[in-house]
């Protein structure tokens, strides 16, 4: 019996990113590949990062904007909340910048991947991404319905007080 060679992780990847008409980059020397998206509105960074010794892909994509520092503790709890919801996909935040990013890893089994993982990976971390954007920047700029909430109730209170 035969055995075909599998092909390296990076033909795949290139092979699904010409198929769906990215345009993308790559990076062979540091063994990734990058494209854009757009979600609600945003450019979104797309970056497939894949290791051929240890058999992996991982998709990272941050979003497009960062949570100002006073904002990042209800940043991570939002995030833990969403990661709870979503099991299989990872929201992340550097602590130090306030960068929010949407991770999720495949083990590609010596190469054995095809085009379906390849799609479900990037859309599920696109999927998380575009739904974390509404709320995080609910949480960073708010709604004016909820300014319109904190104001009447600092008057009530004031009121009340006086």
């Amino acid at each position: 019996m035969e055995t075909t060679a599998l092909k390296p992780l990076r033909m795949h990847l290139q092979e699904f990113l010409e198929s769906v008409g990215a345009d993308y980059q790559c990076d062979e020397e540091n063994h990734f590949y990058t494209f854009g998206m757009t979600s609600n509105g945003m450019n979104i960074r797309a970056f497939i990062l894949y290791n051929e010794e240890n058999d992996w892909m991982r998709c990272h994509m941050p979003m497009p904007i960062k949570v100002p520092e006073e904002k990042r503790t209800a940043a991570i709890l939002l995030l833990n909340k969403m990661n709870n919801e979503a099991p299989g996909i990872c929201l992340n935040m550097d602590e130090e910048d306030g960068e929010i990013v949407s991770t999720m890893m495949v083990n590609t089994d010596n190469g054995a991947i095809n085009y379906s993982i390849l799609n479900a990976m990037i859309h599920t971390c696109y999927n998380a991404i575009d739904a974390c954007i509404p709320r995080i920047m609910r949480l960073i700029y708010q709604q004016p319905e909820d300014m319109l909430l904190q104001i009447s109730s600092k008057q009530i209170n004031n009121s009340i007080a006086n």
